[in-house]
């Protein structure tokens, strides 16, 4: 009993409970609606704990070929990860090894799913699909005691705030270096191709509303193709601008507050707004990426480093004067397809960083002090980085040049709550990778691979050959 009790706190603090909350631990969370959950078993006082919000997160997921679904997990370790298809009231489902329909559940505590001989079941008795919906969930079954421990039949009371919403992407645009590729892939596991729009030596895309940003890596084509994508069977390039003095190599996109930021490895940063017609340098220093929580900003660049922006004012960035030079590297490395330079991307109130080029590792930063709080050695070069949920997937590839010819060539699925390394796909020449779901899209020399995370691994769904893949991005 003791063992069972053990794993219970555990479980308190891994989907982070606020113990700080003035709440009687008495009263269920359940019935006075607050975040929370009460726990129950036979021979055992029933607990009740409140919930942190700022250490977890509720999401409301559309878009999926099996209908919506619920994902609740931590943002810090240990990692708690719990989905369920069962988003109307009266659901019921079986907790399952894998995350599909068949069973419509799926529970997984420090990266293992609940043993298959659980037999829990969950039943919703409340439900929503709008930020701020209050949801509640029961699960009923048998609660392993540990190692050489009893177990009990135990009942959990779940019962949470949705404060995030989701949709999966309907379609995929990959640069090839040649053109621009527009896959449907409402079918997450069957792209099909449904437009190609010639772009020479095209490498990176990324997607704001109704663009595609295409970036051209050689000095006669354009900075930047502005693709028209609001019908993507449809889509035209509606624009360009050329290089110069002023535009050289596009390697980051950002939307603020209607305006969009475009990142430029030898220029600096350029803010543009369609709609008035108008574009602008804001700062001249060699940018490699951005990311923004809110109304902060955060640009990578060789002279500053990792640094911030209050952007309110989305025309006229204020630096917050808080900054990182030390903790990684800012040197750019062109090859004949793309760029090596470090990439950053937001998770929850935090930073990851990838592509530190003196000591290949995937950093993690706080968002206040943009200080170094973790890191992993991930033995390569980044060519993309993509987050969701607690996990990142890195591609990585060696360059013909020196000093990067020594690299993993792959991709690898990394856990960011533990900052650890669940599995890895070797590939040939990697480059782009995205994350749709529980759907990751890489592409390669060979074209665009598919796999599904399942249990913490990468399980290889199928390859859709037809040309070289640069860069990949998914609607937004």
């Amino acid at each position: 009993m003791r063992k069972v009790l053990f794993l219970w706190s555990i479980l308190m603090v891994a989907i982070g409970c606020d113990t700080s909350d003035d709440n009687d631990s008495a009263v269920s969370p359940c019935s006075v609606d607050k975040q929370g959950f009460t726990m129950e078993a036979v021979g055992l006082t029933p607990e009740n704990y409140y919930l942190d919000d700022s250490q977890m997160v509720v999401e409301y997921v559309t878009g999926h070929p099996d209908g919506p679904y619920y994902h609740i997990y931590s943002l810090q370790s240990p990692q708690v990860d719990f989905y369920t298809f069962g988003v109307n009231s009266g659901d019921q489902t079986t907790i399952g090894q894998n995350f599909n329909s068949t069973n419509g559940s799926f529970f997984s505590f420090m990266g293992s799913p609940l043993p298959s001989n659980n037999n829990f079941v969950v039943q919703t008795i409340s439900s929503g699909s709008n930020i701020g919906d209050h949801i509640q969930i029961e699960m009923q079954g048998y609660i392993p005691g540990g190692e050489g421990g009893s177990g009990v039949d135990a009942k959990i009371f779940l019962c949470v705030t949705i404060d995030k919403l989701n949709t999966l992407a309907n379609h995929a645009y990959i640069t090839d270096g040649s053109n621009l590729k527009i896959y449907d892939i409402s079918n997450p596991i069957a792209p099909n191709l449904v437009q190609t729009i010639t772009a020479p030596t095209s490498y990176y895309v990324e997607t704001v509303a109704d663009i595609a940003y295409v970036g051209h890596f050689d000095a006669i084509q354009p900075f930047v193709s502005y693709v028209h994508i609001a019908s993507p069977p449809s889509a035209y390039i509606m624009g360009t601008v050329a290089k110069g003095s002023n535009y050289a190599r596009l390697t980051d996109v950002q939307e603020v507050n209607g305006y969009t930021y475009l990142s430029d490895e030898y220029r600096g940063l350029h803010i543009i707004h369609h709609m008035f017609n108008t574009q602008s340098r804001f700062s001249t220093s060699d940018a490699m990426s951005m990311g923004r929580i809110d109304n902060l900003f955060f640009l990578v660049d060789q002279n500053n480093g990792l640094h911030s922006y209050d952007v309110a004012t989305a025309n006229n960035p204020v630096s917050s004067n808080v900054s990182n030079t030390a903790d990684l590297d800012l040197s750019s490395y062109p090859y004949s397809n793309g760029s090596f330079h470090s990439r950053i991307a937001t998770y929850g109130n935090q930073h990851i960083i990838a592509a530190s080029m003196a000591d290949s590792k995937l950093k993690k930063f706080n968002s206040n002090t943009l200080s170094l709080s973790d890191e992993i050695n991930i033995g390569g070069y980044t060519t993309a980085l993509a987050v969701a949920g607690t996990k990142a997937i890195v591609s990585m590839r060696p360059s013909p040049d020196a000093p990067l010819q020594s690299s993993y060539d792959g991709i690898k699925l990394i856990e960011l709550t533990s900052m650890g390394i669940l599995d890895s796909k070797s590939l040939q020449n990697a480059s782009g990778v995205a994350i749709n779901g529980d759907y990751v899209y890489a592409t390669d020399s060979n074209g665009l691979h598919i796999y599904q995370i399942q249990n913490n691994n990468l399980v290889f769904i199928r390859t859709i050959s037809g040309g070289f893949g640069n860069y990949i991005a998914l609607d937004n």
